[in-house]
């Protein structure tokens, strides 16, 4: 067996790389970044041709993020990578293909306090609709008993440059000095995911040869106070916050995670808590 993460240099590859590394030190563990492979041009086909085989385990996580724009000429890109990697995998079947998916395929302000895999989908950005887009193309080329979708929430942990709304953007603002804009009270509720959790069960599905449609969720869902309240008390002192009125209507989103258990009953997920302690200690060593 061999793996390769497309994606490889990005937040979360760097994460499953490194884990993946250790977990399978007797096989071989390869990434792809677009400066190797540019899914965007047409030669990417060929090229990603030569290095798919019966024995590959492919991981993809490789996407122009919703952070850096969200309007149709990123959803264009976005449909133009996972195009070119359909067509490589169209006549080059894999081991294993596990694809990073998202949870914005179920909408991002749509309320819902117990979504789960049967969640009907209703995406409202052009990301999500290029998420749930992905998945179905993907799955018309691979085999059903070999693909694994992943509809992860907000990870975070180090490494995350998006400074989005949330755990880093609040920890690069308390670490600069800078105000947090906090919307509303703060008090919806969502998902957060430790990165190095997502990359150690992306260990266990290629040992357990995982197939089918997972949310990566822990089924405990935090509110912004939660990381508020958890920075502050992880860095000694009062985080400064700007409070501004709502401009949208207060969602609250709580997912279940009973399919994930059944399949991984022993995994234990690190706290919100835990895993903003880690996050600060590491970016502020990583600035030092």
């Amino acid at each position: 067996m061999n793996i390769l993460v497309i994606g490889h240099n990005g937040f979360i590859g760097r994460h499953l790389f490194e884990q993946l590394s250790l977990f399978f030190p007797e096989h071989s563990v390869d990434g792809s970044s677009s400066q190797q492979i540019d899914l965007l041009a047409d030669k990417s086909v060929q090229q990603l041709a030569k290095v798919l085989t019966p024995d590959t385990v492919v991981i993809v996580c490789a996407a122009i993020k919703k952070q850096l724009g969200d309007d149709l000429s990123i959803y264009k890109k976005n449909q133009r990578i996972i195009e070119n990697l359909s067509a490589a995998l169209l006549n080059n079947p894999v081991k294993q293909l596990i694809f990073f998916s998202s949870a914005a395929v179920y909408g991002e302000d749509v309320q819902n306090l117990n979504i789960d895999e049967s969640t009907p989908t209703q995406p409202r950005s052009y990301y999500g609709i290029s998420k749930l887009t992905a998945e179905y193309l993907l799955a018309k080329v691979v085999n059903v008993n070999a693909i694994a979708i992943l509809r992860p929430p907000l990870i975070y942990g180090l490494g995350d440059t998006s400074k989005g709304y949330g755990p880093a953007g609040f920890i690069d603002k308390s670490l600069t000095g800078h105000d947090i804009t906090l919307w509303g009270d703060g008090s919806e509720l969502r998902e957060f995911v430790y990165v190095e959790d997502v990359a150690r069960l992306v260990c266990l599905m290629i040992e357990q040869n995982f197939a089918g449609l997972l949310n990566l969720v822990s089924g405990v869902s935090h509110s912004f106070q939660d990381i508020l309240r958890s920075l502050t008390e992880n860095m000694g002192s009062t985080v400064s916050v700007t409070q501004n009125p709502r401009t949208k209507d207060k969602v609250d989103n709580v997912f279940s995670a009973n399919k994930l258990f059944s399949y991984f009953p022993a995994f234990k997920f690190t706290s919100l808590e835990e895993g903003l302690a880690k996050t600060v200690r590491l970016v502020s060593e990583d600035v030092n």
